[in-house]
């Protein structure tokens, strides 16, 4: 058996195939894309690897000495009928594929395969299985059981050092993403107000990563990061996805209109009408005339970038935005943070100033 070092935050993968110089190369891969990788050569020692771990996906050949891949497949499911499982063989029996694929959610690969086809297959089962694939290909947790409940102070610190929007501006989007939240979100909604509070207050903390990246690769790294430390699945998701587009034409995975998580719709545009706020008041406008120029540069993009629903819950709250952009904001120098050089810097952004 081969086994790379465990860590709480990689996915779990058990490698059954007899040949070893197959088994080899197929962790050393898996391995190297953020896989954690139990590799055996036999059925037997497979069901034995999954009695004391429990895995996030199974790769198995389905010709084994002694119980085959799809009597391996068929006793796993009957304990985690929900447990991806992709089965490799050299055969093309549309009878055996049959079989193999009634089993349930088990992915069939023919011999020869290319590399990247293995990959494909197990990050498509991870993504099922609730993980996530990073920018670079490595793939992580989108959520544990969390126990973080608040921004550790050193992201804070962060944050509010080289946030573009300048100190304070992650409260500010968190106090806006509360009220357009209490504004249309129903009671069964998947996230909550302190959850969408936390998505805020930590969706530039990639900057750690890659202060120069773009926007929407912030927000990945964000993500990650978060991930890793233990925040909500709802508030990971939120800050992943904020970027994507209500017409689809937005990244990093091309979400459109109510598939993109309601966090992510409702902090889109918070973070947005803090963003070009704070570049008039830094420009020398009023508070009330530069949220009235924030919020009309959100709404003519409703339909296109943001969610028409949510721009309308802004629009209802305008009061409270003002008092919200208006509220502290630091030492942070006007020349740093103007209107000439925020809007330098739209490019980059997957919105449209108009």
């Amino acid at each position: 058996m081969m086994e790379t070092l465990a860590t709480e935050r990689r996915p779990r993968l058990l490698l059954v195939e007899d040949d070893a110089a197959t088994r080899d190369l197929l962790a050393l891969r898996l391995e190297t894309r953020g896989c954690v990788v139990s590799a055996v050569d036999a059925a037997e020692e497979g069901i034995v690897e999954a009695g004391s771990t429990q895995f996030d996906a199974v790769v198995a050949d389905i010709h084994l000495p002694g119980l085959s891949g799809i009597d391996l497949a068929g006793y796993l499911l009957s304990q985690d009928p929900g447990l991806p499982v992709i089965l490799i063989t050299g055969d093309r029996d549309e009878s055996l594929a049959r079989e193999a694929l009634s089993r349930g959610p088990v992915s069939y690969l023919i011999k020869p395969f290319e590399p990247f086809e293995i990959e494909s297959v197990v990050q498509q089962a991870l993504v099922r299985r609730g993980w996530l694939t990073e920018h670079d290909g490595r793939l992580f947790k989108e959520s544990v059981e969390s126990e973080v409940s608040e921004v550790p102070q050193e992201w804070q610190s962060f944050i509010a050092t080289e946030s573009f929007a300048g100190p304070g501006h992650g409260d500010r989007v968190a106090r806006i993403a509360v009220i357009l939240f209490s504004e249309i979100v129903a009671s069964e909604s998947e996230i909550t107000a302190e959850e969408i509070g936390l998505a805020a207050r930590t969706h530039e903390v990639g900057q750690l990563a890659a202060t120069d990246a773009d926007p929407p690769l912030i927000a990945v790294q964000s993500a990650e990061l978060m991930a890793e430390a233990g925040f909500p699945r709802t508030s990971v998701r939120s800050v992943r996805h904020m970027h994507e587009h209500w017409d689809g034409s937005g990244g990093p995975d091309g979400l459109a209109e109510a598939t993109i998580p309601m966090g992510a719709r409702i902090l889109a545009i918070a973070d947005s009408v803090d963003h070009y706020a704070s570049a008039w008041l830094q420009g020398g406008l009023n508070c009330d005339n530069a949220v009235d120029r924030a919020i009309h540069l959100v709404t003519v993009q409703q339909g296109q970038a943001f969610d028409p629903g949510i721009i309308s819950a802004l629009h209802r709250r305008v009061e409270d935005v003002r008092e919200i952009v208006s509220s502290y904001r630091g030492d942070k120098p006007a020349e740093s943070l103007t209107t000439a050089s925020f809007a330098a810097n739209l490019g980059d952004v997957p919105f449209k100033v108009a």
